[in-house]
């Protein structure tokens, strides 16, 4: 009967190990698949965090295309105000000479004359309006615009240095260019020729 008895505990023993070991290895199942939800979550949080990472790359790279654009435009409208500040500088100063060349007293005249402009030697011209400021000269073959030379008047005591401003046929308009002593003896001369004002 001894024996028996121990039998039937060792039997009880062995089914409460069984027990024991299907806990386990349920409570082993359960924890492994905590374990892989855990890496799916991760290897999921890893994938966003690369694909934000490539966004955030992205747009620092448009960023800094856009500075560099940004500074290119910048550049380029630097030298535009400052192409435009210097040829605005330029008419200015011009148009402040030509006023003051024609508000100077313009005299009909009719002398006779000679153009002298280096490289093309010298030839006659007819001059029918004078002032301090230039002359209206009749002489062929015409000379350009921006042409530079001296103008020797009959009867006049120094050349007038002059340059060809504008050209119609062979209608020259001369700006004289003179220095103090040039400019008192044209006023002299001027002068003498009587107040006969052009039209």
């Amino acid at each position: 009967m001894d024996a028996v008895a121990r039998i039937d505990r060792t039997i009880a023993d062995i089914n409460g190990i069984a027990g024991s070991i299907a806990s386990a290895v349920r409570q082993q199942d359960a924890a492994t698949a905590d374990i892989a939800r855990h890496v799916a979550d991760t290897a999921r949080a890893a994938t966003e965090m690369t694909s934000r990472t490539n966004e955030v790359s992205s747009e620092a790279t448009g960023t800094g295309q856009h500075a560099i654009d940004l500074r290119d435009h910048i550049v380029a409208l630097n030298r535009a105000v400052d192409e435009l500040r210097h040829s605005v500088i330029e008419v200015v100063r011009n148009s402040t000479a030509e006023v003051d060349r024609r508000q100077s007293e313009r005299i009909a005249v009719e002398l006779t004359g000679r153009l002298s402009v280096a490289g093309r030697g010298e030839q006659t011209a007819r001059i029918s309006d004078l002032s301090e400021g230039g002359a209206l000269a009749h002489s062929s073959p015409a000379l350009p615009v921006g042409a530079a030379g001296m103008l020797h008047l009959d009867g006049f005591a120094a050349p007038l240095r002059f340059v060809v401003r504008a050209v119609a046929d062979d209608t020259l308009h001369l700006a004289f260019e003179l220095d103090g002593t040039a400019v008192t003896s044209l006023r002299s001369a001027l002068e003498s020729l009587g107040p006969r004002r052009a039209a």
